[in-house]
């Protein structure tokens, strides 16, 4: 159990284990990705020492894939919560993607929000990151704000629901970031709402 209560009518509060903290090592370059020659640890400045190919001139920095995860509230301050079951059995998380090549994180989040549960978005803000070292993975986490419809689900999502944000910290109890996230949001909905808000001007225009 990750969770407890600091008093009768309190929020529940995370006691489960710190993600990790970014700075473990992990699977680098043994050979060069572009002519297949064993590579060689050399001291880069400030970086260290990173894999490198003498034969091409370039060193191999290992790079995280980036990706997005995504709280959408309605204006009735309900989130959406999903369940899929190839990535989490029996918990919900949130709406969840990989960033293609050419799109901005913001772009992101409201594709796969409207691609997962069709809800389409109009304004988010970023709340916080989270590396994921053992994923190779940094996930931005958003919260973004659209209209109540019903919820139509991707081939991805088993099943989708509408819960009132103060409710779903308790169902969210098996997902750390999707918790994190939400309990960042309840701290200040009214900031994040002025903050999503005053960034509309920089979004990139949509249909």
């Amino acid at each position: 159990m990750a969770l407890a209560r600091t008093g009768a009518a309190a929020r529940p509060v995370w006691t489960g284990p710190a993600l990790p903290s970014g700075k473990e090592r992990h699977m680098l370059y043994k050979f060069c990705p572009e002519c297949g020659k064993k590579l060689r640890m050399r001291k880069m400045w400030d970086e260290g020492e990173v894999p490198f190919c003498d034969g091409c001139d370039i060193a191999w920095y290992e790079h995280p894939a980036p990706c997005i995860i995504t709280l959408a509230v309605n204006q009735f301050e309900e989130v959406a919560l999903l369940r899929q079951d190839y990535i989490m059995e029996n918990n919900y998380v949130l709406v969840a993607g990989y960033i293609k090549p050419g799109e901005t994180a913001e772009e992101t989040a409201f594709r796969e929000v409207e691609e997962e549960i069709g809800v389409k978005l109009d304004s988010i803000s970023r709340v916080r990151s989270f590396a994921i070292p053992e994923k190779e993975l940094l996930m931005l986490g958003y919260v973004g704000f659209g209209d109540k419809v019903d919820l139509n689900l991707s081939t991805e999502v088993d099943s989708a629901v509408w819960v009132p944000a103060k409710e779903a910290l308790e169902k969210l109890k098996g997902s750390e970031i999707a918790y994190r996230i939400l309990e960042a949001y309840l701290e200040d909905p009214e900031g994040i709402r002025r903050s999503a808000d005053e960034k509309r001007q920089f979004l990139p225009e949509r249909e």
